[in-house]
């Protein structure tokens, strides 16, 4: 499973282009191939409208402007002719007097224009509802909306603002339930304000500049569901994270918390992703988590911690993405995690475990990733003897593990596998003529090993190269390339 973003490309135009969708009063309009629906705009929705296109039109937009409240235009306006370096801008608007409702989709020149503004960095949009204009190139500090008191979802994601933000001014008036400032210029600590937010359900202000810790009120948001927080340079701790208790998606990655991960999850019965990748937190996993019974994903990757994998997996059956890599833990595997009956992806490489992989991993039927690479499992045949019975397995990584055997005839049975990956285990005998039968391998590598005799001809062996080979000094390369030196390939010269 993906990592979860917070912006929809649903919601968005096409990067650079500003393509300008607004929403007002109860209608939600949808706008394809730049043709609106009809919609219609009361006197003041259009007044404020008209004064947007001219703040655009003064940065060289060249929007188009109705002549009356209730007059209809054209669904169309021709783009008129701009000078090179810019791009034409079209106005498609409707509005009617039977209903209440108004939206434009406006594009406008391919330089980077700050959002138009009424003056003191407000825009005043009475009644609008949904203001999106996410992927597009807008510069400068963003905006705010002291008029809009209707304002619920407000999307800027995917521009080039830059500044602070001011939380205090965007959780104003508006009863704003869904704030997107994601892959933006945003600089400085998150401040706060966000807590005047009462009913947001979505923050998402990733991929940003942000630094230092969490503000305080930042957990006082009770219906708060979407914390996005990923890529940006933020610290501290995040023992406060538990008084969110309506959170279903978490996403901290990519930052510099440190600390203890807080054992605060019995709370969150709602989570069903968290992911804390990338960062510095020490320490053993919170055995909280097993108390999150709609939890889907979780990905600790690329931090410090420590300890024994100790996590009832048979309290997590939805659990689909299980990612620790890269981390300091010990001990072995535990056979509960075939309790995960929908685990698709399982990457435990880099850490410290050992022992063999559990016979329960049989039930695994749903798995198709599983790294093991860098860890003191034993056993290789035995290992086999389990994973050959996972049907659906694509990628299978055991790099630096095993430290001797050989490739058992058992892999040939796992017919779904694209990508086989055994190099550094110091693994003895030939490679096994049955893997030729593999359909499916796209990627094979036995390099840095001890193998000897002949490389298997035919099937997807034919479409290798001697990348994955090298580093067995006793194995013959294919097509008799220079650095074969064993008695078999001389003998063919």
């Amino acid at each position: 499973m993906p990592t979860f973003r917070c912006h929809s490309p649903e919601m968005g135009g096409r990067r650079g282009l500003y393509g300008i969708v607004l929403f007002f009063a109860a209608v939600l309009l949808r706008v394809q191939d730049g043709h609106a629906l009809n919609q219609t705009c009361d006197a003041d929705d259009l007044a404020a409208l008209r004064a947007f296109y001219d703040g655009l039109d003064g940065k060289g937009g060249g929007a188009s402007k109705a002549s009356s409240p209730h007059h209809s235009p054209p669904s169309t306006t021709s783009p008129r002719s701009t000078s090179p370096g810019t791009r034409s801008t079209a106005r498609h608007c409707r509005d009617s007097p039977r209903s209440r409702g108004c939206g434009c989709s406006i594009s406008a020149p391919t330089r980077s224009p700050a959002f138009p503004s009424s003056g003191g960095g407000g825009i005043f949009f009475p009644a609008i509802e949904v203001l999106n204009v996410s992927f597009n190139e807008f510069a400068g500090p963003h905006p705010t909306f002291p008029g809009a008191t209707n304002l619920t979802v407000l999307d800027f994601s995917g521009n080039a603002l830059s500044g602070s933000i001011n939380a205090t001014a965007l959780c104003g008036a508006a009863p704003l339930s869904v704030l997107r400032l994601s892959g933006n210029a945003f600089s400085g600590e998150i401040p706060a304000g966000f807590g005047r937010c009462e009913v947001l359900a979505e923050l998402c202000l990733d991929a940003n500049g942000l630094t230092g810790s969490l503000p305080g009120d930042l957990f006082e948001m009770p219906g708060l569901q979407t914390l996005s927080l990923q890529e940006n340079s933020l610290s501290g701790g995040i023992d406060n994270l538990g008084n969110l208790s309506q959170l279903v998606h978490i996403d901290l990655s990519y930052n510099r918390f440190t600390g203890f991960i807080p054992d605060i999850f019995g709370g969150l019965r709602r989570l069903e992703s968290l992911n804390l990748a990338s960062n510095g937190f020490d320490g053993t996993l919170p055995g909280s988590l097993s108390s999150c019974p709609t939890l889907r994903m979780l990905v600790l990757r690329n931090n410090s911690l420590s300890g024994e994998i100790a996590l009832d997996f048979g309290l997590l059956p939805r659990l689909n993405n299980f990612d620790a890599g890269t981390n300091k833990l010990s001990g072995a595997i535990p056979a509960g995690l075939a309790w995960c009956a929908e685990l698709r992806k399982l990457n435990l490489a880099r850490n410290k475990l050992e022992g063999e992989i559990p016979e329960s991993f049989k039930n695994l039927t749903s798995l198709l990733y599983l790294s093991l690479t860098g860890n003191g499992f034993t056993n290789l045949s035995s290992a086999m003897q389990v994973l050959q019975h996972l049907p659906k397995l694509t990628s299978l990584v055991l790099t630096k593990n095993f430290h001797g055997g050989h490739i058992p005839d058992e892999l040939s049975n796992m017919s779904s596998l694209e990508v086989l990956n055994f190099a550094h285990n110091n693994l003895t005998g030939s490679i096994p003529s049955s893997l030729s039968k593999l359909n499916f391998l796209s990627r094979f590598d036995v390099s840095y090993n001890s193998l000897i005799g002949d490389i298997p001809t035919g099937g997807q062996f034919s479409t290798f190269s001697n990348e994955g080979f090298v580093g067995n000094a006793a194995l013959c390369l294919l097509g008799n390339a220079p650095l074969c030196k064993c008695s078999i390939c001389r003998n063919r010269k």
